[in-house]
């Protein structure tokens, strides 16, 4: 599947996630609607500013708008701790360097 229609699937995916609909989300963040439409629908390309103002209202960075669990066991790790709390994040930390012997 081509990257444009992974952001599209992922994109759709973390609203409703977070919004449970695209009409509540549309309507909590004052987003165009026609806009994230063709966004969507892949008639149109998101911008720089209006990826950075999509990540915004979902509470991500940007790049998680382009990690594709359902396609990497990378991007599993990725969506997994992209939650977890600051604790958790610095014990998977060390144990990565202590299995680099760093």
């Amino acid at each position: 599947m081509k990257v444009e229609a992974l952001f599209r699937r992922r994109v759709r995916s973390l609203i409703q996630e977070k919004y449970r609909s695209l009409d509540r989300f549309y309507l909590e963040t004052g987003f165009s609607k026609g806009h994230l439409s063709e966004i969507l629908r892949g008639k149109g390309s998101p911008t720089v500013a209006t990826l950075v103002k999509i990540a915004a209202a979902l509470d991500i960075e940007v790049r998680d708008l382009f990690v594709f669990p359902d396609q990497s066991l990378r991007d599993k790790v990725f969506e997994r701790i992209r939650n977890e709390d600051a604790n958790t994040i610095k014990r998977v930390l060390r144990m990565f360097s202590s299995e680099s012997g760093e």
